[in-house]
């Protein structure tokens, strides 16, 4: 059974842990490092071009996956990209998790609206080529 990488700013919830193991059929979730979790979750928006700065990324996929896993990517639309092609050229499955985003609008006792958005996990789908 393959194993699913996680390039995530944030931890599954109990739901996509649930789904993730029914829709994929994965063996292990495995997450990224502390420094590459914080590297991750803060690419910086300054430099004209992020290639070297994913590169400790880069490695630790290629160290540790193998064909046929999957690599759940979402984050830094640039450093996605970039990370959806590294893991098609390692031959990886990358894929995103799909929500139904839902708004509601709560009204205060003084007249003020306040929007409430709540994202709900649907499914996982795969990123084509």
């Amino acid at each position: 059974m393959p194993n699913i990488f996680i390039l995530l700013s944030h931890q599954f919830t109990e739901e996509q842990i649930s789904d993730i193991n029914s829709e994929l059929q994965i063996s292990s979730i495995i997450y990224m490092p502390e420094n590459l979790y914080s590297l991750w979750s803060n690419i910086p928006p300054e430099p004209e071009k992020i290639h070297d700065i994913l590169n400790p990324i880069r490695l630790w996929l290629k160290e540790n996956a193998k064909s046929g896993d999957y690599a759940l990517i979402q984050g830094d639309m640039g450093a996605t990209y970039q990370m959806i092609n590294y893991a098609f050229s390692i031959n990886m499955y990358p894929c995103y998790t799909t929500t139904e985003r839902i708004s509601l609008q709560e009204k205060d006792d003084n007249g003020t609206v306040n929007l409430i958005k709540q994202f709900k996990h649907v499914r996982f789908r795969l990123y084509e080529k």
